[in-house]
């Protein structure tokens, strides 16, 4: 596809059909756009990326959000920021991350606390040494400088919401 739009990680742009009008219709962006053209697609991104706390509000998709490559555990975990100082949230930073299968973050502890709710697959959280396993709907707290690491012991790729203070992820500033 020529221009400047391009799919995010992992998708790719399928063609449809031309449509009564003419125009070429696509899927793409990790979620079916169900009848989208490539200009919808992009303002979706634009919109994602612009929204911003000094409108009454505003809403979007997880998936329209930039992959993140910075402060992320491991190069085949998906890292995106919700919400942050720089997006509606002036203390905190609301993460959502998605682990293929296989994948694990890799044990570590800092100073501030964890505040994760899965919303697919399966995995296991370790949390100074006591194992817990998680799955859609279950939540896990994760003290200040507790030792922990989260994995995803499924088969489909494990997705979840991570708030942590503002300190915990200095991308959110950005």
């Amino acid at each position: 596809m020529s221009g400047p739009l391009r799919p995010h990680h992992g998708a790719s742009f399928r063609p449809r059909i031309l449509d009564f009008s003419g125009r070429r219709r696509y899927h793409g962006f990790g979620v079916p756009l169900h009848g989208a053209t490539a200009t919808d697609i992009l303002q979706r991104r634009v919109h994602a990326m612009s929204c911003s706390c000094s409108k009454k509000g505003c809403s979007g998709n997880i998936r329209d959000i930039p992959l993140s490559r910075k402060f992320v555990p491991s190069p085949d975990v998906e890292k995106r920021i919700v919400f942050s100082p720089a997006r509606c949230w002036d203390d905190h930073v609301l993460r959502h991350f998605t682990l293929p299968a296989g994948a694990q973050v890799p044990m570590h502890s800092h100073d501030w606390p964890h505040y994760m709710i899965i919303l697919g697959g399966q995995g296991e959280s370790v949390i100074d040494g006591e194992h817990f396993p998680v799955a859609k709907d279950s939540w896990i707290f994760v003290p200040s400088n507790a030792e922990h690491t989260l994995m995803n012991t499924g088969s489909e790729p494990f997705t979840f919401l991570c708030i942590v203070p503002r300190r915990g992820d200095p991308e959110g500033e950005e």
